[in-house]
């Protein structure tokens, strides 16, 4: 536990535990991922090491699925680096460059009814929230999506210029000296059910457990590609654990065809402003390793 006082009228508690052995992408390279929790949603005694058992099992399994489409359900240390990918297209950096497409679909529906994304980098929101984005200007709770409808992106004022949009507090400055762009503080889809709940509505599939390596977004289309292990579910129970292989969905795919979101929210302690619940999706692939 680590408690933090600004200007000597604040006092943060927060805790960091890094008992989940899986890889993320973050500044300096790649680094194992542990579990960051914040206020109230403190984790339960014994699920590190339940999670950290699984784990160990799963790695250490001889069988792998063979390659082609599934349904998948993705547990939220891994769902965390679908949704930082998700960041990378929602912001204002994006819809003026590479993706200014997106820029006509407000208001448009771009994924399904299960999907609602928001940010809210406000300070009691959770662990990244202040009361100011880089810039200066106040932050809010933005919704970029709302049961599937397109609503906004992540700006900074430059960028909320560019696409005549309003500045929304999504300014973002990693590290002292580098370039403010806009990013998330408090990115995260809202959900609902457990993960026994989601394992029972996957039916037959696979549930990806953790990262055994760095996610990848691969190709103009945006493929999300993790190498992950896990475990097939058949008529929703667990049959036997999986070796490392390579889980991938497109994004937007992904978007569309997710079908339901658990209740195990999990901030990120590497991607800032990212926290997931385990995510159930109707499409995705295994690429052998």
């Amino acid at each position: 536990t680590v408690s933090l006082t600004a200007g000597g009228c604040e006092r943060v508690s927060i805790r960091v535990t890094c008992g989940i052995s899986q890889w993320a992408t973050g500044p300096g390279g790649q680094h194992l991922e542990g579990e960051f929790a914040h206020g109230a949603g403190l984790p339960a005694p014994g699920r590190l090491w339940s999670r950290r058992q699984e784990l160990i099992e799963c790695r250490g399994a001889a069988w792998r699925p063979d390659d082609g489409a599934t349904r998948l359900l993705l547990r939220s240390p891994l769902a965390v680096q679908l949704i930082s990918s998700l960041a990378g297209i929602l912001n204002g950096a994006a819809v003026t460059g590479s993706l200014s497409v997106l820029r006509d679909r407000i208001g448009r529906k771009i994924g399904s009814p299960a999907v609602t994304l928001i940010d809210d980098g406000l300070p009691d929101a959770g662990p990244w929230g202040t009361a100011a984005d880089a810039e200066g200007t106040p932050t809010r709770r933005n919704v970029l999506i709302e049961e599937g409808v397109l609503r906004g992106f992540l700006h900074t004022r430059a960028t909320a210029k560019a696409c005549a949009h309003e500045p929304n507090g999504a300014a973002v400055q990693r590290r002292l000296g580098a370039r403010v762009r806009p990013g998330p503080r408090g990115l995260r889809i809202a959900g609902s059910a457990g993960p026994d709940d989601l394992r029972a509505r996957l039916g037959d599939g696979l549930e990806a457990v953790a990262a055994v390596g760095p996610a990848r977004v691969i190709g103009r289309h945006g493929e999300f590609a993790v190498p992950a292990v896990g475990w097939e579910v058949t008529g929703g129970r667990r049959r036997r654990p999986f070796g490392p292989v390579v889980i991938c969905c497109k994004l937007f795919a992904a978007l569309r065809g997710l079908e339901a979101c658990g209740a195990d929210l999990t901030q990120s302690v590497i991607l800032s402003g990212i926290a997931a619940p385990s995510l159930l999706l109707a499409e995705g692939a295994v690429r052998s390793t």
